[in-house]
């Protein structure tokens, strides 16, 4: 997923904030988001809140269409 969530970044500078955790590194980042399962990706809205969670891997195109923002041309 990290070279998916990498692209993703590029696509959404200014638009959204992407922050990949390796949790084999950070136990306490797996604790803090109930990381059960390698990927998770985990979704929130500008207020902070999670909007959303996808345990699995998911294409470039989905993790665009769960930010809310629109598939580029």
């Amino acid at each position: 997923m990290k070279i998916v969530l990498d692209r993703v970044a590029l696509r959404t500078q200014g638009r959204a904030h992407v922050l990949v955790i390796d949790i084999s590194k950070d136990w306490d980042a797996a604790r803090a988001f109930r990381i059960q399962l390698m990927p998770t990706q985990v979704f929130f809205g500008a207020d902070g809140r999670e909007i959303g969670r996808h345990m699995g891997k998911l294409p470039e195109s989905e993790v665009i269409a769960k930010l809310g923002l629109p598939a580029s041309p």
